[in-house]
């Protein structure tokens, strides 16, 4: 299964688990009765993949829903142990009209971030706190990010925990503690990364957007990847595989962007 589709199957997975558990307040599901909830959305999303992808290896496909399955269950494992959070969205998307089996509190239109940007996406899980604040979630099923220092944009790689956080926020009117990024598999060991909701992680984030705003604007978007990161890209065909070669003899016009690439 590519990496790509395994994705889709989690996110869903874990989209429909969330929107399948009671909704009436203070009624609340056994850890027994989670895991079958978990294993009954994943084998229906599981069907429903395999007459899209057409599979013609049944033996493989059972393997990786094997793998799946033992992931998805420790997530449910991991959200039991933070019984202070209960989810109240999944897939809670906006300024995405034709996006389809996402939470009911979802927006057609898009967010305005502070006039920055018109954001579209769709926001994993948000939690609320038993004392009121939100947070918002983000799975990745990628291997964890190793970092020297607290994460804020790292750079500009990272940028939904603290945009998303804004756009919950916008959307629920609630305060926002921050963003969460989960490393929600077995090899990722559950690890996360938590970003604040802070005024000076708000001007991080504001000065990469508008390092962003002002490439578009001034149309110098060249190739400059980071560090071996043509090794991993899927359109090395399309490049070739010297752009980190090229790159250093546009070295003065690339300085905003090395500075940005050294922000937390």
């Amino acid at each position: 299964m590519a990496p790509l589709e395994r994705g889709r199957i989690f996110h869903h997975a874990a989209a429909a688990f969330v929107n399948g558990q009671p909704a009436t307040e203070g009624v609340s599901m056994h850890l027994e009765e989670k895991l079958e909830l978990m294993d009954k959305v994943l084998s229906d999303v599981a069907a429903e993949f395999e007459q899209e992808l057409a599979i013609q290896v049944p033996l493989a496909w059972g393997s990786e829903l094997q793998s799946l399955r033992t992931d998805l269950r420790g997530l449910v494992r991991e959200m039991e142990r933070e019984q202070e959070w209960t989810p109240i969205a999944a897939e809670l998307s906006f300024g995405m009209a034709e996006a389809t089996g996402g939470d009911l509190q979802s927006l057609v239109q898009p967010i305005d971030i502070d006039g920055l940007v018109l954001l579209r996406g769709a926001i994993d899980r948000v939690d609320k706190h038993a004392r009121g604040p939100l947070r918002i979630v983000d799975y990745k099923t990628s291997p964890y990010l190793k970092a020297d220092q607290p994460i804020v944009v790292h750079g500009g790689q990272v940028l939904q925990p603290l945009l998303y956080a804004l756009a919950a926020h916008r959307i629920f009117n609630l305060q926002v503690k921050g963003g969460r990024l989960v490393y929600a598999t077995t090899r990722g060991r559950y690890r996360s990364h938590s970003i604040e909701l802070s005024p000076a992680n708000e001007q991080a984030l504001r000065t990469v957007i508008d390092r962003i705003n002002t490439a578009i604007l001034d149309g110098f978007l060249p190739a400059a990847p980071i560090e071996k990161a043509c090794e991993r890209c899927d359109y090395r065909r399309v490049c070739g595989p010297y752009e980190e070669e090229r790159q250093r003899r546009k070295k003065d016009k690339l300085a905003p962007l090395q500075e940005l690439r050294k922000m937390a």
